[in-house]
């Protein structure tokens, strides 16, 4: 009597469109004497196929081991090797069975170089009776650095979200493998099932490797040649598309059926003027089931490349090219990045009370253009050279004054339609592009927030085809990294071109000068080093960062080796702990000196900051009152925040602030306001009210930018010893740093010296006393000729520094 194919089959993949693979659930004990009695079908029909088994060396290429009578051999390919392994060639086996702490000097664990069937690979050959069933191992360097794991390998398992081991089975050893062959390339469009002959139960054959390679290089979305107007959707499974259009404000449709090219495109075209029309596509799709049951399910969509639409959920807008270019005159060169100083803000909040705004306009692109035509406008007052506009790409919302972060994608093309005067008009288009510029005629580079590690909903992706756009775990579900529900799977190709598409698109048709990436760890770094390449060969200044996080872990060290600047939040934690007296001098050094030393390959890779939207606010989080709440500040509060701000601008790196942060922005104690408008918005009378702390906010701002502050604006890597760190005399996290040291930028040095206990202290800086020094801030005040009065004492090479104080002085 036969065996239920699911008690026999581990899994079934087609590998190409006419090849796959077939994993038994154990080794198949007749390997010897014949094959599996396995067939296809499709549609209730056999396909004719043939079967051949694997050799073990096959499955060795996929898991990592094979075994033979005696022994486990072990097998580490060159692709598995990290980029930070290149050139070596000690390479050690690690797992449960050696406590993952295999002893380098000992070479039992040492696997060697051997040509393999051909191929050249990393051989270890350990008694069986030494690895146990079950067992997780991976491989390691001798310069510390782990193996990578292929995505497609058939024994992986995640020990710890995004950390994945190889696990060895006693039952599959390399004799359960086979490949089969069929003679026409079947079609995405209609599931293959496995049947274990002569048993009725069916399997379906996993089509995802196959699907997730194909690609095409044509335009998506609307497209232009001469009089043609082309309409292209991604849609390999799909059975059926139709174009739907429509004049504004009519209900008359055009229906355009489309076809299906063999990349797995749908496409149609018209040769009629369709300025301004609405349109979408219904989409057709068979679902199928394990007994051969069909089940025909519709939608209708907006396009994902749309490039503006009258709603979260559609239609889209025809969008003609002459409206997709920035104005002519807009030549801004974006800073240095060791010259920004950028702020985080978020349109709503900034106009919230703004003055001389209208109501409609508080919400609008429009109406933060028309405030920054005045003098007096917040943002123009601070001498930031860099805006961090939290995302404005159309976003999940039920009505346009609905508040939101904008971190619920539903478009990434798109300007937000809550945003624009006249949606239906696509006005957001000229809009934004007005408002970029207006940015840039003030000389301040705008940076957008962009979320590309999941979507809101509905999306469009999720109708079209939800296996090739969003990852899934074993169970079947949707993965959940990022937190919001769903994670999109930047590896699939076309994926990953939507993501590359999307961000030409802003640089080309807005002049964006650059973007954060949100929870960047679920791009991946192949994803972020492919935008990188991108993005560079068309604005080669262009600004890149990275929030190097997610659920799932954590890619700040791998950012290193990119060209990509990423958030530190390991600053943003050391700040708050330091100002509050739990610090150390070691932290304050190396987080002033741009994190170098670990985590920075360059000054400006580190954005160091205090405070994010994220989370509580900084005056919040740092207060000494109760629930976190710093509505209402104590004086030591207010001279915290003093020192966190010298910080921050006296760091070498580039520096962030979040809005509101120069006035003592408070969120009366809560951490996630993302849905809380009147938390979040800017009260300017606040700003009045602690006008001293944002005068001591513009005028470290202004200094940092002077031609002393290029100590801190360092473009290339300095010396070891560039920066020294004196520690006070009382042995406490007090420190005074000296910027330039070894005096390779010139003669000039600055001393920055602060004090966050609620002791006086002192240090002994002998070694500084052939210099002449001028101190030009200190806890309160910054002035950029030097200080006249009530100078912190400094003499006989003994510096004294009051409780809860910095002090910063020039040498010459």
């Amino acid at each position: 009597m036969g065996v239920d194919i699911d008690n026999r089959v581990l899994s079934a993949f087609w590998e190409t469109r006419q090849q796959g693979l077939v994993v038994l659930k154990e080794d198949w004990k007749m390997y010897e004497s014949g094959l599996p009695p396995l067939r296809l079908f499709s549609s209730e029909k056999e396909i004719p196929s043939h079967f051949e088994r694997l050799s073990p060396f096959e499955y060795a290429k996929r898991s990592g081991y094979y075994r033979n009578q005696q022994h486990i051999c072990f097998i580490l390919l060159p692709e598995w090797i990290p980029r930070e392994d290149a050139g070596c060639s000690l390479f050690f086996l690690a797992g449960d069975f050696n406590a993952w702490q295999p002893e380098t000097e000992n070479s039992y664990w040492q696997l060697h170089p051997e040509i393999v069937h051909g191929e050249l690979c990393w051989l270890l050959k350990i008694p069986t009776e030494k690895i146990k069933d079950g067992q997780n191992f991976k491989y390691v360097s001798s310069q510390k650095h782990w193996s990578q794991i292929a995505p497609h390998s058939l024994n992986m398992v995640e020990a710890t979200p995004g950390i994945f081991n190889f696990v060895y089975s006693e039952q599959r050893t390399g004799y359960h493998l086979f490949r089969f062959f069929i003679d026409a390339p079947f079609s995405l469009q209609n599931s293959v099932f496995l049947q274990w002959y002569p048993q009725k139960n069916l399997q379906a054959i996993d089509d995802s490797r196959v699907l997730l390679k194909m690609r095409s290089e044509q335009p998506m979305g609307v497209s232009f040649v001469g009089q043609q107007t082309y309409f292209r959707l991604f849609g390999p499974r799909l059975h059926s598309v139709e174009l739907h259009l429509r004049k504004p404000h009519s209900e008359l449709a055009i229906i355009q059926p489309m076809s299906q090219d063999e990349d797995g495109v749908w496409f149609c075209s018209l040769d009629i003027p369709l300025d301004g029309f609405f349109y979408e596509y219904h989409i057709g799709r068979y679902k199928i089931y394990s007994n051969n049951r069909k089940e025909y399910e519709e939608w209708s969509i907006p396009d994902p490349y749309a490039k503006a639409l009258c709603g979260p959920q559609g239609p889209g807008i025809i969008i003609p090219p002459r409206q997709l270019c920035p104005a002519a005159s807009d030549e801004f060169q974006i800073p240095d990045w060791e010259n920004l100083q950028i702020m985080e803000v978020h349109l709503r909040d900034l106009l919230a009370h703004a003055d001389n705004i209208s109501e409609e306009k508080r919400s609008l692109f429009s109406g933060l253009r028309e405030w920054l035509d005045d003098p007096h406008c917040y943002l123009r007052e601070l001498g930031i050279n860099a805006v961090e506009l939290q995302p404005i790409t159309e976003y999940e919302h039920n009505e346009p004054r609905e508040y939101a972060w904008g971190y619920m994608p539903v478009n990434f093309f798109a300007p937000c339609s809550a945003y624009a005067s006249h949606p239906e008009e696509a006005s957001q288009v000229e809009e934004f592009q007005e408002l970029v510029a207006k940015f840039h005629s003030l000389g301040i580079a705008v940076i957008l927030d962009v979320v590309y590690n999941h979507l809101g909903s509905p999306n469009p992706y999720m109708a079209i085809d939800s296996d090739y756009y969003f990852r899934h775990g074993p169970d079947g579900n949707f993965t959940n990294f990022s937190g919001c529900g769903n994670d999109f799977r930047s590896e699939s190709l076309m994926a990953q071109q939507v993501i590359l598409d999307s961000l030409e698109h802003f640089v080309k048709t807005y002049a964006v000068d650059g973007f954060r990436f949100d929870l960047a760890e679920l791009l991946g770094m192949d994803c972020l080093r492919a935008i990188e390449n991108h993005l560079k060969s068309i604005k080669p200044s262009i600004i890149l960062i990275a929030e190097p996080w997610s659920f799932r872990g954590y890619i700040g060290h791998e950012i290193r080796s990119t060209g990509f600047a990423a958030w530190n939040d390991e600053y943003r934690n050391f700040i708050a702990d330091y100002v509050r007296g739990n610090g150390n001098r070691e932290g304050l050094e190396y987080f002033l000196g741009g994190s170098l030393k670990y985590r920075s390959r360059f000054p400006a890779q580190s954005v160091h900051y205090a405070a994010s939207h994220d989370d509580h606010c900084w005056i919040d989080r740092i207060t000494e009152n109760t629930s976190h709440n710093g509505h209402n500040p104590t004086p030591e509060d207010r001279r915290r925040t003093h020192l966190g701000i010298a910080m921050l601008f006296a760091s070498i790196g580039i520096p962030m602030f979040a809005e509101g942060q120069d006035f003592l922005h408070s969120k009366h104690g809560t951490g996630n306001t993302y849905k809380n408008p009147e938390l979040n918005a800017l009260d300017y009378n606040r700003a009045r009210f602690f006008s001293g702390t944002r005068e001591y906010f513009r005028n470290w701002s202004h200094y940092r930018r002077s031609p002393m502050g290029r100590l801190w604006r360092l473009h290339k890597r300095p010396s070891r010893h560039y920066l020294h760190s004196y520690p006070s005399q009382e042995g406490k996290s007090a420190a005074a740093l000296l910027f330039n040291a070894t005096g390779e930028l010139g003669t000039e040095k600055l001393l920055f010296a602060i004090n966050p206990h609620k002791t006086n202290v002192q240090f002994d800086l002998k070694e500084l006393d052939g210099l002449n020094w001028r101190q030009v801030a200190d806890t309160e005040r910054l002035e950029i000729t030097g200080l006249k009065h009530s100078l912190y004492a400094f003499s006989n090479a003994i510096l004294r520094l009051p409780s809860l104080s910095c002090g910063l002085w020039e040498g010459f």
